[in-house]
């Protein structure tokens, strides 16, 4: 704090000198301690005293973590074709037999391409509450998921709780993307008599990638029959 004032022997005492000095922000968390020490040199024999003191910060954060369900389905269009050319030119009474080929195939055809998923923020902080302005979630690239916390925010999640949503999203196609949810915190500064002023805020985020490789497939008219109406 620097110069904090000149006392004399015949001034009222004890004196007492009150400063305040911000302690934080850490963007790493842990346990800080904050040191500081008061000194005094007398003007004449240039005695010198101190006196510490020490402020223990303990620093706790959000953890988001989700997941990636996809989905899409795969339409099949079916073809059949029957041949057969022999022609016969029998007595009466004679019979002929004749093979006929019946082939029937498919293409198919990719849509209607998904992800759906679960997103969990975790308060980690023993005894207070974290205010939590928004959570959002991204697809690579600015595809934005439509999110449901069945809450409305600012949503306090109490101390060691977690604040659990779901989320859910078209795409344009299989490609393998990044998806990434982030939980906006309200952060507040504290002053020396511990009366929080909202200030800022912080942003958590956790990711999960939207893999169709293993994905079970929603088939629609996978199968056919096939008959014939003669004999």
């Amino acid at each position: 704090a620097g110069f904090l004032g000149t006392v004399c022997a015949n001034d009222t005492l004890p004196a007492t000198f009150t400063y305040t000095r911000a302690v934080g922000p850490y963007y790493t968390c842990g346990m800080y301690t904050v040191e500081n020490t008061a000194s005094f040199v007398t003007n004449d024999t240039a005695t010198k005293g101190s006196s510490s003191a020490t402020v223990t910060v303990n620093c706790y954060d959000l953890t988001v973590t989700k997941d990636a369900d996809t989905s899409f389905t795969r339409t099949w269009t079916w073809t059949i074709d029957k041949k057969d050319d022999d022609s016969w030119a029998l007595f009466d009474g004679e019979t002929g037999t004749s093979d006929f080929d019946v082939t029937v195939d498919a293409t198919s055809a990719d849509s209607n391409w998904a992800v759906k998923g679960a997103i969990a923020v975790t308060n980690n902080h023993p005894s207070r509450v974290a205010v939590i302005n928004s959570v959002a979630d991204v697809i690579f690239d600015s595809l934005n998921a439509t999110v449901s916390c069945g809450v409305t925010f600012p949503y306090d999640i109490p101390a060691g709780s977690t604040l659990n949503c779901t989320y859910s999203r078209s795409l344009p196609d299989a490609t393998t993307r990044l998806n990434t949810a982030t939980a906006e915190q309200q952060l507040y500064d504290f002053d020396s008599s511990k009366v929080a002023t909202a200030d800022g805020t912080m942003d958590y985020s956790g990711t999960a990638n939207v893999d169709f490789s293993g994905v079970t497939v929603n088939n629609i008219d996978e199968q056919v029959s096939v008959s014939d109406d003669k004999w």
